[in-house]
């Protein structure tokens, strides 16, 4: 970690020459979350001063790299910070040819993104100004119609005039990533550090006196900031599912409910004691009454054929793991709303060939290293958009649960199996999620709460989730009036 710390005090301190704008401040947080410092670090580096002789000679190219990307974060790159580049690469000891292309670099993007901003807001203009006059033409022939109709007709196009802004402040958004040297999933993954969680499953099957003890994990991801945490309902009840323990209570074995276990971990959390033991004290658990089964869709059961560990066929009734009812919804308890994933649902999420990434736990706690929970991402491409999205990231045990996120950011489905071995990861399409959420009327009072509490963040993030479960005429107007005071 110091030599992570001694190259962050660096940049922040040939950062600060002239004060630091919001802009140079937010990727500066974003190299801090890149490097894994704590929130400390900032005090840290103002206590100790700038040493470039602690620096790695290996990594002065990248030390200036980093700077020239502060210096245009703000679209310009003028002579003054051309100059003052020149002054540390020459004290870095940084090449003139090395400096050259950072410097051509840096040009290209910031032209880049002036052009992808004229672009957009071009667009974004000329759809606004499609859907006004489309509003106010159905609204000229809807005159005679009851005052009631057309005052709901309103406020469904400011609803949708709402949704069309935060489409083109996510285009901006992407629109900035444009150049980086780092991949969006770099951002994206720093940035959902702390909305997915690594969950176990332990039950007990008992029979004339004996005992076994299962235990199974899986991944899970906070959809909303008060708690729900989503994933695979073979995660948390993994003996609907499972031939081996489907055979064992048909031939008798019984399956004891209060004995079951539920635990999550947050990312960065101690999962395992030095003796390889489950710590459930640094979990959200249903042993601290912190963690609890809320909601799962229908079980769907059916006579099926499948193989047993052993290779034997068996035939029983197994949970079908379809489009819809391999899904379930958990409870944690916060102190303080967490950082939710938005879910993307409606329009095509994803079409074949989009990039996208698998984030979640494979194999458990088997490879964690220190015992702590850290996620491990998978990227790949999208085969195939049907009733599930078929996709090249491989999917495997531990996996489960996890989300499936594209460049946006966004959740566009629930990474649940693999298919023909390693080589196509099936993943349920977000949209199943909703029906197994709160209604509206929860996520719009858990927006006015929020923003009663000074947590604007965890308020939108509620809004978005009513307007996504369809809210009524009177919650709408309490969704308007609310992001009238949020903006």
């Amino acid at each position: 970690m110091e030599s992570r710390l001694a190259a962050y005090r660096i940049l922040i301190s040939l950062s600060s020459d002239g004060g630091i704008s919001e802009k140079e401040q937010a990727i500066l947080e974003r190299y801090r979350r890149a490097l894994r410092l704590p929130a400390t670090a900032l005090q840290d580096v103002r206590r100790r001063p700038a040493d470039l002789e602690t620096l790695p000679t290996g990594d002065r190219a990248h030390l200036l790299r980093m700077l020239a990307r502060v210096a245009w974060v703000d679209g310009r790159f003028d002579p003054r910070e051309r100059a003052r580049l020149v002054d540390i690469a020459k004290k870095l000891e940084v090449g003139e040819i090395e400096l050259a292309e950072i410097f051509v670099d840096a040009e290209r993007n910031i032209l880049y993104r002036r052009r992808t901003r004229r672009l957009v807001m071009v667009f974004g203009s000329l759809l606004l100004a499609g859907i006004l006059a489309t509003a106010l033409q159905s609204f000229l022939n809807d005159a005679g119609k009851p005052k009631q109709d057309r005052i709901e007709r309103l406020e469904a196009v400011v609803d949708e005039l709402g949704r069309e802004a935060a489409r083109n402040d996510a285009t901006r958004v992407r629109a900035s990533w444009v150049g980086d040297d780092s991949t969006p999933f770099k951002t994206i993954l720093a940035e959902c550090r702390e909305s997915v969680v690594l969950i176990m499953s332990e039950y007990v099957l008992r029979k004339d006196g004996r005992r076994q003890r299962r235990r199974g994990y899986g991944t899970g991801f906070f959809v909303s900031p008060d708690g729900h945490l989503a994933t695979n309902k073979h995660v948390v009840q993994p003996w609907k599912f499972l031939p081996d323990i489907v055979k064992l209570i048909d031939d008798g074995w019984t399956l004891e409910p209060s004995t079951q276990i539920l635990a999550a971990w947050a990312v960065g959390a101690r999962a395992l004691t030095d003796q390889r033991n489950v710590s459930l004290d640094t979990a959200w658990s249903s042993t601290r009454s912190s963690l609890k089964l809320v909601h799962t869709a229908p079980d769907r059961l059916q006579p099926d054929r499948r193989k047993l560990r052993n290779g034997r066929i068996y035939s029983s009734r197994f949970h079908i793991q379809d489009a819809k009812s391999d899904l379930a919804i958990l409870q944690a308890t916060l102190s303080q709303p967490t950082r939710p994933l938005p879910l993307r649902v409606g329009d095509p999420a994803v079409e074949k060939l989009d990039p996208i990434m698998v984030l979640g736990f494979p194999t458990g706690l088997a490879i964690l290293e220190g015992g702590r929970a850290e996620t491990s991402p998978a990227l790949g491409e999208v085969r195939k958009v049907q009733d599930t999205i078929y996709v090249t990231a491989p999917i495997v045990g531990g996996n489960s649960g996890g989300p499936l996120i594209d460049t946006h950011g966004h959740v566009v489905g629930i990474a649940t199996r693999t298919v023909g071995g390693a080589t196509v990861g099936c993943c349920l399409l977000a949209s199943h999620l909703l029906p197994l959420l709160p209604p509206a009327g929860h996520f719009v009072g858990a927006a006015e709460m929020a923003e009663k509490a000074g947590h604007p963040r965890a308020a939108r993030a509620h809004l978005r989730l009513a307007g996504q479960r369809g809210p009524s005429a009177g919650e709408r107007a309490r969704i308007i009036a609310l992001r009238a005071k949020l903006k």
